[in-house]
C-alpha cells in the first residue's frame, strides 16, 4: 500500500480528492507497519527515502538486504542502479543494470532512464542523449518521462545541440505540467529531483541547464555571482533568526525558524521540525516524517523526508537553494 502512495502524482491525488498531507500519512502508515515484518518492499521503498536525503550509502545497504531475500526480483536491481548513480559510482550502477535485465529482459522505460542516467553521469554525453531518446513521452511511466525529458534537457546542453534543445522545451511540457502545472522550469526545480552525493555531479546537473538556456529561478532571479552568499554568510543570516512569508501555491502564511542543524516550518495549520545542512552556497532544509526504519537497521530512527513547498515529500523532495 505504500508504494500506491509514494507513486502518486498531482494529477492523481486530483482523480482521488486528497492532498499531499493525506499521501505522506497513508504512505508513512503502510511503512511502519510494512517494517515490523520487513520484505524486500519494505526495504526497497526505505531505500527511496533515504536516497533523497543524499543518504545513498544506507540506502545501499538496505538494498543489499534486499536483494539477499530475493535475487530474483529484477527492481531491486534497478533500485540499486539508481542509489549507485547517486552515490557517485554511475559506472556499478550500469553493472547493477545489466543484472536486473538477466533477471527479466524487458526494456523498459525506467531501463532506459536509468542508463541514460549513468551514461550521463559518466559525461558519455552522446550515449547518454541516444538511450534517453528512445523513451515514449506517451507511455504511462510518468516519473520515467518526468525525470528522463530534464536529463535528455540537460544533456543536450553539454553538447550544444540548439535546435534539440527547442524541440524538447515544447515537447516535455505536458509532462512537467503533470507534476505541477504551470511552475516555470528552473535549475532550482530540476536538481531537487536528483539526489547526488558528490557537488561535481550536481556541478554538472545545473552547468548542462544553464546552456540549455533554463533560469536558474523562478521571476527572473538568476542570482549573479558577484551577488551570492557564501555558505557562511547564509549561516549567519539564517541561523538564530527566523523568515516570515506566504505560500505562493496557497494564501497561507509561512514561517521558519533555523537554529544549528535545525529548523521549525510552518505553513497554514501545518507545521514540522527538521535538519538544516549549508551544502556550498545552498541551503537544506529536510522536514521530519516518522517513518519505520527498523526494516534498514536502524531502529528508533526518524527518516528525514524533504519539504516540498512547505509540505513533506520524499519522492520529490524541495531544497532551499
Amino acid at each position: 500500500m505504500a508504494y500506491i502512495y509514494w507513486d502518486v502524482t498531482r494529477e492523481k491525488m486530483k482523480a482521488m480528492g486528497i492532498d499531499q498531507d493525506v499521501v505522506d500519512a497513508e504512505m508513512v502508515k503502510h511503512l511502519k507497519e510494512a517494517a515490523k515484518h520487513p520484505s524486500t518492499d519494505c526495504y526497497a521503498l526505505s531505500a527511496q527515502f533515504l536516497v533523497r536525503q543524499q543518504r545513498s550509502d544506507e540506502a545501499i545497504e538496505g538494498l543489499q538486504k534486499a536483494m539477499a531475500l530475493n535475487p530474483s526480483e529484477s527492481w531491486i536491481y534497478y533500485d540499486t542502479a539508481q542509489a549507485t548513480i547517486f552515490n557517485g559510482r554511475p559506472a556499478d550502477a550500469l553493472l547493477f543494470i545489466e543484472s536486473a535485465l538477466r533477471v527479466d529482459p524487458e526494456r523498459i522505460a525506467w531501463v532506459y532512464y536509468l542508463q541514460g542516467l549513468a551514461y550521463f553521469s559518466l559525461e558519455r554525453f552522446e550515449d547518454a542523449a541516444a538511450m534517453l531518446e528512445k523513451i515514449d513521452l506517451g507511455s504511462n511511466d510518468f516519473w520515467a518521462k518526468y525525470y528522463s525529458v530534464q536529463v535528455l534537457l540537460v544533456t543536450y546542453g553539454h553538447l550544444g545541440r540548439a535546435a534539440d534543445i527547442a524541440k524538447l522545451k515544447e515537447r516535455m511540457q505536458p509532462v512537467l505540467n503533470e507534476e505541477r502545472a504551470g511552475a516555470e522550469l528552473t535549475i532550482l526545480r530540476t536538481q531537487n529531483f536528483f539526489a547526488y552525493k558528490n557537488p561535481a555531479d550536481f556541478a554538472r546537473l545545473r552547468g548542462g541547464l544553464k546552456k540549455a538556456g533554463v533560469p536558474e529561478a523562478t521571476f527572473g532571479m538568476d542570482a549573479k555571482v558577484k551577488d551570492r552568499l557564501t555558505g557562511q554568510e547564509i549561516t549567519d543570516l539564517l541561523v538564530g533568526h527566523e523568515a516570515a512569508g506566504r505560500n505562493t501555491e496557497k494564501p497561507e502564511d509561512f514561517h521558519l525558524a533555523m537554529e544549528n542543524g535545525a529548523a521549525e516550518v510552518s505553513s497554514g495549520n501545518w507545521s514540522d521540525g527538521g535538519t538544516v545542512t549549508i551544502e556550498g552556497d545552498s541551503y537544506c532544509v529536510y522536514c521530519c516524517g516518522e517513518v519505520a526504519t527498523s526494516c534498514i537497521g536502524i531502529p528508533a530512527a526518524r527518516l528525514k523526508t524533504e519539504t516540498n513547498s512547505s509540505r513533506s515529500r520524499a519522492k520529490n523532495g524541495w531544497n532551499s537553494r
